[in-house]
């Protein structure tokens, strides 16, 4: 039980801001595995364009969980250090989002962290992990 208890301990301190885009359902799923998780519209920023969220989603440590592919890669790209992307690749129902997303956690609870990272997972439950931005080759 204690192991439990230590394990519930680390996933609370990975906090989870899901965008508007995605179901609400995500939230609920990632709060009853024992995540920090939030709905941009559950805290008054349903309709903030994306811009304007980076600074949020900065200055609380959030982990983002998007569809929004293109626009949010290049926001978190541009930064030095963030805690992570995890981006449900295609736009597909509330019900394949939650599938998904469950599959999208498994993968996050094995990683020590996603910081400066991105998670992304495909319709065919094909996950990818990397860096973000790239690291510099030598």
């Amino acid at each position: 039980m204690e192991s439990g208890t230590a394990n519930q301990k680390s996933l609370s301190v990975i906090k989870l801001l899901i965008d508007e885009c995605l179901s609400v359902a995500l939230t609920h799923l990632a709060r009853d595995r024992g995540f920090f998780a939030e709905h941009v519209t559950y805290i008054g920023l349903g309709g903030y364009s994306d811009w304007t969220l980076m600074p949020i989603i900065q200055r609380y440590d959030f982990l983002f969980v998007t569809n929004n592919r293109l626009d949010f890669l290049k926001l978190h790209g541009a930064l030095d250090v963030h805690n992570g992307l995890i981006i449900i690749v295609p736009n597909v129902s509330r019900r394949q989002q939650i599938a998904l997303f469950d599959r999208a956690l498994d993968r996050l609870e094995t990683l020590p962290d996603l910081i400066n990272k991105v998670l992304e997972i495909e319709g065919d439950g094909t996950i990818r992990v990397a860096f973000l931005p790239a690291p510099p080759t030598a």
